[in-house]
């Protein structure tokens, strides 16, 4: 994924394929009709060569993140990490090009209580793929979701289960060495 942010009513998704085969991607949306404000970020520069960038996005006075997402100006960049942290929304993204990039968080906030839960650990090993779930407490479920890598693995795919109780990542490692990989669910009541 390259880009992963709400534009209306809508959620966008950007995908980036440089692995010389035919993959498939998909978008979903979490709806509802609770009234959200959208925060976003002003573009921060991501520098050359695999830097990473961080952004935190504060909600409005007692309102906390149900989600959110980043867009980017090259398909170069790659989120890796998004999670909230009590009224924030926390984005990291990296740069695999050899220019410069730039790149925008954003948040959607309510004022509905939501709470994260975060799925067990995973190791992932150099060269696999890794799939990490957090569940919802009975009677909630999730409006938004995320992951926290230890590193740079990449999150290939995020989103709610089926029946709306958790969310779940699956992470690629890119790297040489282990990379641990934990899930976040953000869940209200339903």
């Amino acid at each position: 994924m390259t880009g992963s942010t709400p534009r209306g009513n809508a959620w966008e998704v950007k995908f980036s394929n440089k692995s010389g085969v035919e993959l498939r991607g998909s978008a979903f949306v979490v709806c509802t009709a609770q009234s959200h404000t959208r925060v976003a970020d002003t573009p921060l520069t991501v520098p050359a060569n695999q830097q990473s960038v961080s952004s935190f996005l504060r909600c409005p006075g007692a309102q906390v993140p149900t989600g959110g997402g980043w867009e980017a100006t090259g398909t170069d960049v790659v989120g890796l990490r998004f999670t909230r942290s009590t009224q924030s929304y926390h984005a990291v993204v990296f740069n695999t090009s050899n220019t410069d990039q730039s790149f925008n968080a954003v948040a959607l906030c309510s004022t509905v209580a939501h709470e994260p839960r975060l799925s067990a650990q995973i190791m992932v090993q150099p060269g696999d793929e890794g799939v990490a779930t957090a569940h919802c407490d009975p009677g909630q479920v999730a409006s938004g979701g995320g992951s926290f890598p230890s590193g740079q693995a990449f999150i290939g795919a995020s989103r709610a289960l089926p029946d709306g109780t958790g969310w779940q990542i699956t992470a690629e490692n890119t790297t040489a060495t282990a990379q641990r990989v934990t899930a976040e669910a953000i869940c209200t009541s339903s």
